[in-house]
């Protein structure tokens, strides 16, 4: 788990330095105070990326030419690894424990997961953001999963450009595409089942748990049959997974037709939680929880339910709230800090 950060420089913060005592932690403060801020900190000191900017240089505090961040994670009550980042907007560099930091540390075996209130509000109206959740939980769970998508991208947009062109093309240069395309598609519809059907396990007896209702993730493919993936290639435009769908369904009915604003955001965090769950009992892994502003979105009930979740999986988790609306029984169980 997380236990200490201490930050020079970053964004709005000359200097912060704060000591984790539990697993379950608060930031509390108003807007602008910073909270987002720590929890970019510790995205990028895992990550080495960002999930505000891709300019390293926007991290760094106004007038100043130098941040710092140093994370101590700790197991069993001992150093388990220390993080010194140094972002310097003169050398154009960001360095790990003094060397340069071109990636993700390989050895980091601490996950960061960032959602926000955006997020969970787009996930019920959005396609593009259930993709996009979706696909970030399966690549966690798949090496290549993420590459087979890059490589998939760049084939349709290769389609898209023969497709576009009024001259004569090279046909079988487009058939070789189109059947790279399918292979990639069978794979990554392949996957995705997979992955889903794991979710599933955890996700039903969560639900039923904690919401009192069984709900199930569907993943709606745009391609019904696999002999159907190499004809819809060829049609003008393609139909293809980029319009695959994912949907949160209660007795086979869609869950956002028949449940409340509180409700259906629950079930999104569920969701998420129950990928998490799955992973740590599938792999020697631990996750890093990070909640923006998510208070906002909940009632008192949800609000306290959502940590007592969180406290029952003993997730690490961070949030932050302008406010807290938590029971006093709670307020023991985590920690609260003012920004």
């Amino acid at each position: 788990m997380i236990k200490e950060i201490n930050l020079q420089n970053f964004r709005n913060h000359e200097e912060k330095n704060i000591y984790f005592k539990k697993k379950i932690n608060v930031f509390l403060g108003e807007n602008g105070s910073g909270k987002t801020s720590i929890l970019e900190a510790f995205f990028y000191a895992l990550e080495n990326s960002s999930f505000r900017t891709k300019k390293f240089q926007d991290l760094i505090r106004k007038e100043q030419n130098i941040a710092k961040i140093n994370l101590k994670l700790t197991d069993f009550n001992k150093l388990w690894k220390e993080f010194d980042i140094e972002l310097s907007s003169i050398k154009k560099k960001s360095l790990l424990n003094g060397i340069e930091n071109v990636g993700l540390n390989k050895k980091i075996v601490s996950i960061p997961i960032f959602i926000n209130n955006k997020l969970i509000n787009n996930f019920k109206y959005q396609k593009t953001t259930r993709q996009s959740l979706f696909n970030m939980l399966i690549k966690l769970d798949h090496k290549i999963y993420e590459k087979l998508l890059m490589d998939f991208d760049k084939l349709l947009i290769s389609l898209q450009d023969i497709n576009n062109n009024s001259i004569v093309i090279n046909r079988s240069l487009k058939s070789e595409i189109v059947n790279s395309l399918s292979d990639l598609e069978t794979e990554i519809i392949n996957i995705r089942t997979k992955k889903i059907s794991n979710l599933n396990s955890f996700y039903k007896k969560n639900t039923k748990k904690y919401l009192k209702k069984e709900l199930n993730v569907v993943y709606k493919k745009a391609i019904t049959k696999d002999d159907n993936i190499l004809e819809n290639l060829l049609l003008k435009p393609p139909i293809t997974i980029t319009k695959d769908d994912y949907l949160i369904t209660y007795n086979k009915d869609i869950y956002l037709k028949v449940a409340s604003d509180g409700q259906m955001k629950m079930a999104i965090l569920l969701l998420a939680i129950s990928f998490i769950e799955y992973l740590r009992k599938q792999y020697d892994l631990e996750f890093i929880l990070l909640l923006d502003d998510i208070f906002s979105e909940l009632d008192k009930k949800n609000s306290n339910l959502l940590l007592e979740i969180l406290i029952d999986k003993n997730l690490n988790s961070f949030i932050t709230s302008p406010k807290a609306k938590l029971e006093d029984k709670l307020k023991q169980k985590v920690q609260l800090i003012e920004i």
